[in-house]
């Protein structure tokens, strides 16, 4: 256990502040107390992440379990539902890479901008940048939406 430095002006004996508060450990770098957390967070960081994929996982064998056994319009349906997941997936990952600076060119995003150049470039000469937002992904993510609906009440008939 790290002792905890006393302030001067206070008691005898008196901690300055809890630990992680605002007291000083004694002992301890702030790197040491930074990465001590960073090991427990990303526990909880891979749990999450595990469950999500786990969920969509489950998800989609549903969704392919029923397609099996719903006869041709119901095998349509997966594919066009299918098609939309990765579509929408692309756009968000297309989204977050330029907010951290990966561009089309990234040998891991390149695919992302493969999948969604068709939808965005064409959307992206029709709406204008407002400041430094560029709003033509969020502008395919609804026509994505939108076709997709329009598709699936159309076998659904």
């Amino acid at each position: 256990m790290a002792k905890i430095a006393e302030d001067v002006s206070s008691e005898p004996g008196v901690p300055v502040g809890a630990p992680g508060i605002g007291a000083q450990v004694v002992g301890r770098s702030p790197r040491a107390i930074f990465w001590s957390r960073f090991r427990r967070d990303r526990f909880a960081v891979a749990g999450i992440v595990f469950l999500s994929v786990a969920g969509w996982f489950m998800a989609t064998f549903q969704t392919a379990y029923a397609a099996a056994t719903g006869g041709p319009r119901a095998t349509f349906a997966l594919i066009i539902d299918l098609a939309y997941r990765i579509l929408f997936v692309a756009l968000i990952v297309r989204v977050v890479a330029a907010w951290f600076g990966m561009f089309r060119y990234s040998r891991w995003i390149r695919p992302a901008y493969i999948l969604t150049d068709w939808l965005v470039e064409p959307i992206r000469r029709i709406v204008p940048n407002v400041g430094a937002f560029d709003f033509s992904p969020v502008v395919a993510v609804v026509v994505l939406s939108l076709l997709r609906q329009i598709v699936l009440s159309a076998l659904s008939r």
